[in-house]
């Protein structure tokens, strides 16, 4: 798991799912088949937190995803809290790559596309520099 992004980031994805984990084995939480998982994991892939999944937490990847922060930030350990919000944020504003292709539309309005490419990935190149997430578009 490696975000790509800085760090933190990186931290912040591993205490929530460590923490979704714990919660998930307090309760003995039921598991949905492998062939459904691997057919929500292609859709994921596909149209990422906005995919239609197989779950009953669920409709779309998204609203699964906000359950099992409920459960991390149930089952979070002090050390751990303070990431938490970092993957509120990142659930509900979207992916890493979701964040680029929006700033690079949004910056592309004003300038050439390969200008607002090198525009975003400098912004992430001091996001890594700084070991602060890319938020918002």
């Amino acid at each position: 798991m490696d975000e790509q992004e800085c760090i933190k980031s990186d931290v912040a994805l591993a205490c929530f799912i460590r923490a979704a984990l714990r919660g998930l084995v307090a309760n003995d939480a039921d598991l949905l088949p492998h062939e459904i998982l691997v057919r929500d994991f292609d859709a994921i892939i596909k149209n990422g937190l906005n995919a239609k999944v197989v779950s009953p937490n669920g409709k779309t990847a998204r609203e699964v995803c906000l359950y099992y922060l409920k459960i991390a930030e149930a089952n979070t350990e002090a050390d751990e809290k303070k990431y938490l919000p970092l993957i509120k944020r990142r659930i509900e504003q979207g992916n890493l790559s979701d964040q680029i292709l929006a700033r690079v539309k949004k910056r592309a309005e004003k300038t050439t596309f390969r200008e607002a490419i090198v525009d975003v990935y400098s912004i992430l190149i001091n996001c890594l520099s700084a070991n602060e997430p890319l938020l918002g578009a």
